[in-house]
């Protein structure tokens, strides 16, 4: 399996171009997760709108923690996790499917 990029386009065009006939009417689990920093934050919209038009069961959402190749400027401020955790909350509510979250 190739590595997904972090890009929600690319992200959705790799999968349903690997797998056409698996997205016609069901739903499924992603292997996929995002990690968010503070080189994709601005793109969570997109990661939403396309986890939906995926059909999928479950999207795992990561937080970067700043060590190995993680640098400490990707890291989100304090700011920015409340306005994502604010979203995934509402989201949650809403959404045809689960969402889990985790720090890395």
């Amino acid at each position: 399996m190739t590595a997904m990029s972090s890009n929600p386009a690319e992200t959705g065009r790799s999968v349903r171009q690997c797998h056409p006939q698996m997205f016609a009417n069901q739903r499924i689990a992603t292997p996929d997760s995002q990690r968010f920093s503070r080189r994709n934050i601005a793109e969570i919209d997109e990661f939403v709108t396309l986890m939906e038009s995926l059909k999928i069961t479950l999207w795992s959402v990561f937080f970067l923690v700043p060590t190995g190749r993680g640098k400490l400027n990707d890291l989100l401020s304090a700011e920015e996790f409340e306005s994502v955790f604010a979203k995934v909350y509402s989201l949650s509510k809403t959404a045809s499917f689960d969402i889990k979250t985790t720090e890395v």
